[in-house]
């Protein structure tokens, strides 16, 4: 994430120099934004998923219900195509 925004970043910020105005204002506003992005993912995207997952179960017991769901069978029914 971090990465990716510093080198988009990077390559719109080189039309910053250019001679045409529109480009160099269309670079700088992208450019902010990429930034302005990067700072709602670091700062909010924990706080939300912090909100929105706690229910009060650990990702244990649900991991544990998904194993108990998926063995009921489902091995077997996947691997009907392949035996024909």
């Amino acid at each position: 994430m971090l990465h990716t925004t510093l080198i988009g970043g990077a390559g719109l910020f080189a039309y910053y120099f250019s001679d045409m105005l529109v480009v160099s204002r269309f670079s700088w506003a992208i450019t902010m934004l990429l930034g302005v992005a990067l700072l709602a993912d670091v700062i909010m995207l924990p706080a939300v998923l912090f909100l929105l997952g706690s229910d009060g179960e650990t990702d244990a017991e649900n991991s544990e219900e998904l194993v108990e769901e998926n063995d009921a069978g489902s091995s077997s029914e996947f691997l009907e195509p392949i035996r024909r």
